[in-house]
């Protein structure tokens, strides 16, 4: 590409993404006349990226880099981790492929194990705990509000508990100690529900201003100046 046509390029670069951008929002608004086409395509658009940039970056960062891009530079690898990667990349594509070959389920409930504990692992070491250890240190430093961030997260923690004793035929039922503290517990989830949902709401507000906003700036910047008054 010569320097004239990067330069015509990058002129016409930023007008045809704010087209972009001022269609897709009118076909995101067009939802508050009811459901339609545009706004259909509007979300088969964003559904069609977000697939395509995923799949782009496993591809890339899995597949080329770590299976395609060693062999091409130094042969099939010999190493025991490497052959150990190569079979297990192959009985996972053979496994959706094939539609559930056995050879493969050993390597996808792998996979899921290792992701459940990564996740059940991280919400113990990196939330429940310091949650915990963060109300428990409140108490010595403020100790009305740390009492009140200590019995929040204890009977949160507890009202999650639904664990239950069944006595004769009448269904599981948690103990009444447990279902009093819990009651509490409600209450302080409720209080983070509103929290989170103001939260979302404000976040959304803030989209919809920053839409108007690009609304405005594209109309007064490339359809305006096509109308001069005279």
């Amino acid at each position: 590409m010569d320097a004239e046509t990067l330069a015509l390029s990058m002129k016409w670069a930023e007008p045809a993404g704010a087209l972009i951008g001022f269609l897709l929002t009118l076909m995101v608004f067009s939802y508050l006349l009811g459901d339609n086409g545009l706004f259909r395509a509007a979300c088969a658009i964003f559904i069609g990226v977000s697939s395509g940039l995923v799949t782009v970056l496993i591809v890339y960062n899995v597949f080329w880099q770590r299976l395609i891009l060693p062999i091409i530079q130094v042969g099939i690898p010999t190493g025991n981790y490497s052959l150990v990667a190569i079979l297990t990349i192959v009985l996972g594509i053979w496994f959706f492929l094939a539609r559930g070959a056995p050879f493969g389920r050993p390597v996808v409930g792998y996979l899921a194990g290792v992701g459940a504990a990564t996740a059940i692992g991280g919400a113990l070491i990196g939330t429940i705990i310091p949650q915990v250890e963060a109300a428990g240190s409140l108490v010595a430093v403020d100790l009305l509000g740390g009492s009140v961030a200590l019995l929040g997260t204890v009977t949160t923690l507890i009202y999650f508990n639904f664990r239950g004793r069944q006595i004769g035929e009448q269904s599981a039922q948690r103990a009444k100690w447990i279902e009093g503290i819990g009651w509490i517990g409600q209450i302080f989830v409720s209080i983070t529900f509103g929290v989170l949902f103001a939260a979302a709401l404000v976040a959304a507000l803030t989209a919809l201003a920053e839409r108007l906003w690009a609304l405005w700036q594209f109309i007064g910047v490339y359809i305006l100046p096509l109308f001069p008054l005279q």
